[in-house]
């Protein structure tokens, strides 16, 4: 029977990060006879789980003796101690082991994620100075696509749409195929050969830059949703955040992990629109059927200089 407690907490289980760490400890024995081996020797409870690394340690369960990194310190009803892997634990010791490893496993995983969050501490405040910035670029940027989209006609607007949708920013000329091209077309496309329809060839001759920032959504700004949490791990000090509730240190944990991709998916996105926004790059709407009175109200509602991009258009 299990000799364990039920409020057992963190600062109760010791951490185990070596073979080491696990036979120099005073009960330690290994291996060890449990019943009905031994007449009299019981399990008595887990004391703490264990992940190695590197060296691999044998089952301290004498008919066992399987090397292995993860499994459970041990106490025993004689008052010793050894170390087992999780399969040994459910097999010999059943139920009683097995409400013994989901709890451990449960404040194991507490402390691996406790520590992250005290670690993220320490950068916090460069963090959320991250964060501000970033959000003050991107509330900018959005505003120049508000302007920018408010000065296209529909048709105009329906053809960026098209256009960004399809994910490619290369410009295209069309020209007219030869007799001979139309017919290796024909040859290679069976369902042209039906309709009869060739299309013309495309030409690449250049790039609109900045898809990206214009097909960003709400969805693309979820980073910015931490800035709230960010500031509650600056204020709160460790003895606060060691008594989180499990759903606070989880959602923490969350999105702790969702930065490391938000953080550089956001810094791309403000990249892009950056690009979008120059008069060069404006210029070459007139390809996808934006007119340059359009393009040029762009650039006054926006501010920007407009001499090179009168001169792209050729506007007195």
């Amino acid at each position: 029977m299990s000799e364990s407690k039920n409020d057992l907490t963190i600062d109760e289980v010791p951490i185990l990060k070596d073979v080491a760490s696990i036979t120099s400890r005073a009960k330690y024995q290994s291996p060890l006879s449990f019943h009905p081996d031994h007449r009299d020797r019981m399990f008595g409870g887990i004391i703490a789980p264990y992940h190695l690394h590197g060296e691999k340690i044998k089952c301290g369960i004498q008919s066992c003796r399987t090397p292995h990194w993860h499994g459970y310190l041990i106490s025993t009803s004689d008052d010793k101690e050894t170390n087992i892997g999780k399969d040994c634990g459910k097999n010999h010791f059943k139920a009683d082991f097995s409400a013994e490893m989901k709890r451990h496993d449960a404040l194991y995983e507490r402390r691996l994620k406790l520590n992250r969050i005290l670690d993220l501490k320490k950068d916090a405040p460069a963090l959320l100075s991250q964060l501000i910035s970033l959000q003050d670029h991107y509330d900018h940027l959005k505003s120049m696509r508000f302007k920018f989209r408010g000065c296209l006609s529909s048709a105009e607007s329906n053809r960026l749409a098209t256009k960004v949708k399809s994910a490619d920013p290369t410009i295209y000329e069309y020209q007219a195929r030869t007799k001979e091209e139309r017919d290796a077309y024909l040859e290679t496309n069976p369902a042209a050969r039906k309709s009869g329809t060739v299309p013309p060839k495309e030409i690449p001759i250049g790039e609109i830059k900045g898809f990206t920032f214009l097909a960003a959504t709400y969805k693309d700004e979820e980073i910015f949703n931490y800035i709230n949490p960010l500031r509650q791990l600056i204020r709160a000090n460790k003895n606060q955040i060691t008594s989180w509730k499990q759903g606070q240190i989880n959602e923490t944990h969350v999105w702790i992990g969702k930065s490391k991709t938000l953080i550089p998916a956001m810094e791309y996105i403000i990249a892009q629109g950056v690009a979008f926004f120059t008069d060069e790059n404006l210029g070459k709407l007139l390809a996808i059927g934006v007119s340059a009175e359009s393009i040029e109200h762009v650039a006054m509602e926006l501010k920007s200089p407009i001499a090179l991009i009168r001169s792209k258009l050729k506007i007195t």
